[in-house]
C-alpha cells in the first residue's frame, strides 16, 4: 500500500505475532507453513462459533443454543473463510465476546455498582470495543451504538462517569494505531510531496 494505512492493523499484528512465535518467514513459502496459518484461523473461527453459542445461551437459553450452535458450525463463512488468513475469524470472536460481556453487564447490573467499579467495567468494555474496531474499521459505528447503550445504563448519578470511562477505553485501544497511521501518512506525504497535487489527509 506504499505506506498508506488503508487497512486496519489488528489482524496483520496478530498474524505477525503468530509468524514470530512460529518462526515462519512468509516470504520463504515453505509448504508446511501455510497449514499452520490455516490451523490458527480455523482455531479462531471455531472459538468464534463457541462464542456465538455462549452468547445464544446467555440471551435465549438452551433451546436457542441448540439452534445456533449447528448453524454456526456449518455456516458458509466459517466453513470457507475459516481456512484463509483474513480478519473474519478474529472479528467474529471479538464480536461474540464483546456482546456476551454486554449481556452479562446488563444482567448483573455492572453499571449500577459503585462509581469506580462501574467505570472499570465500562473501561474494559470500551477497550474490547476499540480493539474490535482495530480489526474491522466499520465497527466504529458499533462503538458509538454501545456508547449510547452505556450512557443509558446504570444509576443516573454515575452515567457521565461510566460513559467517560467507556470512551477512555475505546480511545486507549485506538490511540496507538491512530498515531502509527498519522506517522505513516505524514511520511508518505513527505516522500511524495513533489508528485502529489495535495497531501493526503
Amino acid at each position: 500500500d506504499n505506506g498508506v494505512p488503508f487497512h486496519p492493523p489488528g489482524w496483520p499484528l496478530v498474524l505477525a505475532a503468530f509468524y514470530a512465535v512460529a518462526d515462519y518467514d512468509p516470504t520463504a513459502g515453505s509448504p508446511a507453513d501455510p497449514d499452520a496459518v490455516k490451523a490458527l484461523v480455523a482455531l479462531l473461527s471455531g472459538l468464534a462459533c463457541g462464542g456465538a453459542a455462549v452468547l445464544a445461551r446467555l440471551v435465549g437459553g438452551r433451546c436457542v443454543l441448540a439452534l445456533i450452535a449447528p448453524n454456526a458450525v456449518f455456516h458458509f463463512g466459517h466453513a470457507v473463510q475459516g481456512t484463509v488468513a483474513n480478519t473474519e475469524a478474529l472479528y467474529g470472536l471479538l464480536l461474540a465476546g464483546l456482546l456476551a460481556v454486554m449481556v452479562l453487564a446488563r444482567r448483573h447490573a455492572w453499571f449500577d455498582l459503585p462509581g469506580p467499579t462501574a467505570a472499570g467495567a465500562a473501561f474494559a468494555i470500551g477497550v474490547v470495543a476499540g480493539l474490535t474496531s482495530v480489526v474491522r474499521a466499520e465497527f466504529l459505528l458499533g462503538c458509538v451504538l454501545i456508547g449510547i447503550h452505556v450512557a443509558r445504563s446504570g444509576a443516573a448519578a454515575s452515567r457521565l462517569l461510566v460513559l467517560a470511562a467507556y470512551a477512555a477505553g475505546v480511545a486507549a485501544a485506538l490511540t496507538p494505531s491512530t498515531i502509527a497511521n498519522w506517522r505513516s501518512i505524514d511520511a508518505f506525504n513527505t516522500r511524495n510531496a513533489s508528485r502529489l497535487t495535495a497531501p493526503l489527509p
